[in-house]
């Protein structure tokens, strides 16, 4: 596995909001990058309002991921429910083919609690995908 750092994102998936306070998270990101945020607070709440405005529309989402997992698997693990938002906001996996690695790594109801979150994200990401477009 390579482990340089990657210096010209293409997305950045923050699962920790509070690393805004301790990193620039989005130095070297692409002019037409994707910015996916486990967080429900608007942009001036997190204070990232300058660092996205350049992006496109639709290219910068905030989910409340931690509350998805909660939901449908019952502990705040939101890996899942982050990459059905990715897959919703990139175009770069499809839904089924997510599904399809989440039934394949885990099993029974850990999958399927796993499949729901990832879906309703990638629902949740894609209304406000349109509504930001």
């Amino acid at each position: 596995m390579d482990r340089t750092p990657v210096d010209e994102p293409d997305c950045i998936i923050l699962m920790d909001p509070t690393l805004l306070d301790t990193a620039n998270v989005f130095q070297g990101l692409k002019r037409k990058g994707f910015v996916l945020i486990n967080s429900s607070k608007s942009w001036d709440a997190l204070r990232i309002s300058s660092h996205v405005a350049h992006l496109p529309a639709g290219h910068v989402v905030g989910l409340n991921a931690n509350g998805l997992a909660r939901q449908h698997i019952g502990q705040a693990i939101p890996n899942s429910a982050l990459l059905g938002a990715f897959a919703a906001i990139t175009k770069e996996i499809h839904l089924d083919a997510l599904e399809s690695a989440i039934s394949a790594k885990f099993g029974g109801r850990m999958a399927a609690g796993n499949i729901v979150a990832a879906r309703a994200a990638h629902a949740a990401t894609h209304r406000q995908h349109l509504v930001s477009a």
